[in-house]
């Protein structure tokens, strides 16, 4: 998917029929399961979000950002000291915990006043998490952009598996 979606709909609503056609039935932890392997979007509908986020995530938001708040200073720290690191990287993967993180990083990039977030998921789900982990995301990304005085760019999604629970499933 080479464009960049600006509304949240849009993109709900391809992903599903990209599952629907390209994807494969498998059985994961005894759910059965549509999937497509090494896929990625992009996204920029931060406007949506802001207001979104506000009524509906962001106490999610708020609780994985505490969760994470040493590595989010890192990230600060790594903009403040050069605005044109490489090095801003927010990690989330931990063996430790006993249920992971579907994400395992995103990487804050400024070039030209302009923000760039990618973002690595392992894992997921189109109809239970893409918006609340979509949500979060741009989240972060408007407090890089409030923080930094940048405007976003995109959001790119690089995903290891992008499934639908079958019993979810639908094409439309």
């Amino acid at each position: 998917m080479k464009k960049i979606y600006n509304r949240f709909e849009d993109l709900h609503r391809d992903l599903i029929k990209e599952i629907g056609k390209k994807g494969k039935n498998i059985k994961v932890r005894a759910s059965r399961t549509r999937e497509l392997i090494d896929f990625s979007f992009k996204y920029n509908f931060d406007d949506y979000v802001r207001i979104n986020s506000i009524l509906t995530h962001g106490e999610y938001c708020e609780d994985k950002i505490s969760e994470n708040i040493d590595k989010w200073w890192y990230v600060k720290k790594q903009l403040d000291s050069d605005l044109n690191s490489r090095r801003a990287v927010l990690d989330f993967f931990d063996i430790d915990l006993g249920n992971p993180y579907c994400y395992i990083s995103a990487h804050f990039i400024i070039r030209n006043k302009k923000l760039i977030v990618i973002v690595y998921w392992r894992s997921l789900d189109v109809k239970n998490k893409l918006e609340q982990d979509l949500e979060f995301f741009s989240y972060l990304a408007d407090e890089i952009c409030d923080t930094f005085d940048v405007e976003l760019d995109y959001i790119k999604a690089n995903v290891g598996s992008l499934h639908y629970y079958t019993l979810h499933y639908y094409t439309k």
